[in-house]
């Protein structure tokens, strides 16, 4: 990443594989750039308990789990339900921020499961720390639908409307990562001297925008720049290649075109989340 975005990169936060020992293997120092480090969890784990490790860590740390469809199912079991809301508890009593990576598309069923999770674990909690949602924006999408028609398709009705419920949940963020669209991230073309030009813009470069913008709309009508943050990674379950490099120039020329202030750009791709994750 560091190569890739140069100079562009403000800082990192690093989600760590499950796994004995990674910490300790990593040698992690202190690091201007490194605001954070994601400690993953189960929600379907009877027993939770941080790795003795992070004690000794020099820098802050957050917690990082997975709600899937298979999720939902074993959700639907009273005793599964009920555990991974204690698990979720568990994390949120922490008073650090939890990332939930939703692996799926976000169906009506998902999101009541989501929503009943969040309710039931956030209810005896009395200072709930940052959710944060991955896998929102943008949602998992076609790209064989036609552009002209996403604006009254079913999903994308109910995309508006998924968005604006979560929403409703003042600690929940939403992070702003590589498109799960079964395609590479379109490249940024470059200039002679090796920089960047809009005019540049392939035909499919300018076709992802547009259908990035149509999803940070509803979601920046929802939640507000303060509570978007991005990502340069791909969600783990994607098959989507993507460069972080044509990934940044291609999510920040899509926020901006929507034509807010800097200061909001910014803060989305760096001050929320040293916000969210900057504190030890």
């Amino acid at each position: 990443m560091g190569q890739a975005l140069g100079g562009r990169l403000s800082g990192v936060v690093l989600s760590l594989p499950e796994g004995e020992g990674v910490i300790s293997r990593l040698g992690l120092k202190p690091d201007n750039l490194l605001i954070s480090i994601a400690i993953p969890f189960n929600l379907e784990d009877e027993q939770q308990a941080m790795p003795s490790e992070v004690a000794a860590l020099p820098m802050a740390t957050s917690l990082s789990t997975v709600f899937s469809r298979s999720s939902l199912d074993r959700h639907a079991d009273d005793r599964a339900s009920g555990r991974a809301a204690e698990s979720l508890r568990w994390a949120l009593q922490r008073g650090r921020p939890v990332d939930i990576d939703i692996q799926g598309t976000l169906s009506d069923a998902l999101l009541e499961g989501l929503e009943d999770l969040l309710t039931k674990a956030a209810a005896d909690v009395s200072d709930v720390p940052p959710i944060v949602l991955s896998n929102i924006l943008p949602p998992p999408h076609d790209l064989d639908l036609p552009i002209v028609k996403l604006m009254n398709h079913p999903t994308y009705v109910a995309f508006q409307s998924q968005v604006a419920a979560l929403s409703l949940f003042s600690n929940v963020y939403v992070k702003y990562l590589p498109p799960s669209w079964d395609a590479p991230t379109p490249p940024t073309p470059s200039t002679p001297s090796g920089g960047t030009s809009e005019g540049n813009d392939s035909q499919q470069r300018m076709e992802w925008k547009r259908r990035i913008k149509m999803y940070l709309g509803p979601v920046m009508e929802a939640f507000g720049y303060e509570r978007i943050i991005f990502g340069s990674s791909p969600n783990p379950a994607s098959n989507s290649p993507s460069n972080a490099s044509d990934w940044y120039e291609i999510a920040r020329e899509s926020l901006a075109e929507l034509g807010i202030e800097q200061e909001f750009v910014d803060a989305v791709f760096y001050g929320n989340a040293k916000k969210v994750y900057g504190s030890k």
